[in-house]
């Protein structure tokens, strides 16, 4: 058994990395919809690998989403 935890989309600034014009990157800061999301599991019927792998599918599809 697993509960997932989803907290409210905010915006929130983080920095990322800009392609800069000599072909390098430099940072920038950038506002971004986030979320926390939270997986808490019980240990006697779920891995932690497992569950580990689960939330990571679900952060890179929320990432990649068009």
């Amino acid at each position: 058994m697993a509960v997932l935890g989803v907290g409210a989309i905010q915006k929130r600034v983080i920095a990322i990395e800009v392609p800069d014009p000599a072909g390098s990157s430099m940072d920038a800061l950038a506002l971004r919809p986030m979320v926390y999301l939270t997986l808490t599991f019980d240990h006697r019927m779920l891995d932690g690998a497992v569950a580990d792998t689960f939330l990571g599918t679900i952060v890179q599809t929320l990432e990649s989403w068009a």
